[in-house]
C-alpha cells in the first residue's frame, strides 16, 4: 500500500510540474509576443501589487513608463547605426579566423542569426508602430 501512495505522489507531482511548465511557456509566449503594451501592463499591474499603488499613483507611473519608452526609443534610434556597424564588424573578425569551408558556413548561420534578432527586436520593440515596418 506504501509503494502505490508512492507511486501516486510522483505521478501528482509529475503532472503538477508538466502544467506549471506548460503555463509558465504559455504566459512567457504571451508576454513576449504581447507587444509593448502588454508588457507595460504586466509591469505596472506587479508594481501596483507590490506597492499597494493608489489609481492617482498607477496613473503617474503608467505616464513616466510611456515618456521613459519614447526617451529610450530615440536614445536606441541614434545609436543603431552604430551598433549595427559594430555587428558588422564583429562577423568579419569572426569570418577572418574560420577556414575557408568554414566561411559558407557562416554565412548561412549568421543569415539565420540576423533573422532571429530581426523577429526579437520586433517583439522587445513592439509599440504598436514596428508592426508593418520593414526590418
Amino acid at each position: 500500500m506504501g509503494i502505490g501512495i508512492f507511486v501516486i505522489f510522483l505521478l501528482g507531482a509529475g503532472a503538477g510540474s508538466l502544467a506549471t511548465g506548460i503555463y509558465m511557456k504559455q504566459s512567457l509566449k504571451e508576454f513576449m509576443e504581447g507587444g509593448r503594451e502588454a508588457r507595460r501592463a504586466y509591469f505596472l499591474k506587479k508594481m501596483t501589487k507590490a506597492l499597494d499603488l493608489s489609481t492617482e499613483q498607477m496613473q503617474k507611473v503608467e505616464e513616466i513608463m510611456k515618456q521613459s519608452h519614447i526617451q529610450f526609443r530615440e536614445i536606441k534610434q541614434t545609436l543603431r547605426p552604430q551598433l549595427m556597424k559594430m555587428r558588422e564588424e564583429r562577423i568579419s573578425a569572426i569570418k577572418a579566423v574560420l577556414k575557408e569551408d568554414q566561411i559558407e558556413k557562416a554565412d548561412r548561420f549568421f543569415e539565420r542569426m540576423k533573422e532571429l534578432w530581426k523577429k526579437r527586436r520586433g517583439n522587445l520593440e513592439d509599440d504598436g508602430e514596428n508592426r508593418n515596418r520593414p526590418h
